[in-house]
């Protein structure tokens, strides 16, 4: 389906939930679940609490679905709540574990373990986990998920320019990864 057509299904749905309609809502969750635990993964990089913020996630859209006034802003709405809870979880991760800032400790615990003979993917995969969170987050929300600049702005409650900027250091960020483990060569 084209994204147009995938949009005007979400705002049907948002609005049949607004109804009170339970099927609407069961379709909602079922389209954007998978999306949703993804997100709150890219963050957190814990399939269990990326599970658990998922479903904390449409209890809050279920608590808020009546303050939503405008059905075509559910996709932002939505990711900024994933990425609200996302962000709250690692901050209680963080002050319970006392670990180092996140560059240090994602070095230190994910080494790039590249296998020899491993396609191109793979290694953009091993690549992506060490870098800094945000840095991994905006490249995964542009490439893989094909979120407009402007959406990603309104997700992360930041400027559109402050997007770009770091869209444009964590390209230059994997590209210096790539170059320093020789991928090119290989």
């Amino acid at each position: 389906m084209e994204k147009l057509t995938e949009h005007i299904i979400d705002e049907w749905l948002v609005l049949k939930c607004q109804t009170g309609d339970e099927k609407a809502f069961s379709l909602l969750v079922k389209r954007w679940h998978p999306k949703l635990t993804m997100q709150a993964y890219r963050h957190t990089q814990n399939i269990e609490a990326a599970r658990d913020i998922a479903q904390e996630s449409w209890h809050a859209f279920i608590r808020g679905l009546n303050n939503l006034h405008d059905p075509a802003a559910f996709r932002v709405w939505i990711y900024r709540i994933v990425s609200r809870r996302s962000v709250d979880w690692i901050r209680k991760v963080t002050r319970e574990r006392k670990v180092l800032s996140s560059i240090e400790a994602r070095e230190e615990l994910n080494p790039v373990s590249i296998e020899p003979g491993s396609t191109l993917l793979q290694q953009l995969k091993e690549t992506l986990k060490i870098l800094p969170n945000n840095q991994r987050i905006i490249l995964s929300m542009f490439y893989l998920d094909s979120i407009k600049v402007r959406e990603m702005a309104a997700i992360l409650s930041i400027p559109e320019g402050t997007v770009k900027s770091r869209l444009f250091h964590a390209r230059e960020h994997l590209k210096s990864i790539y170059k320093q483990y020789n991928y090119e060569n290989e």
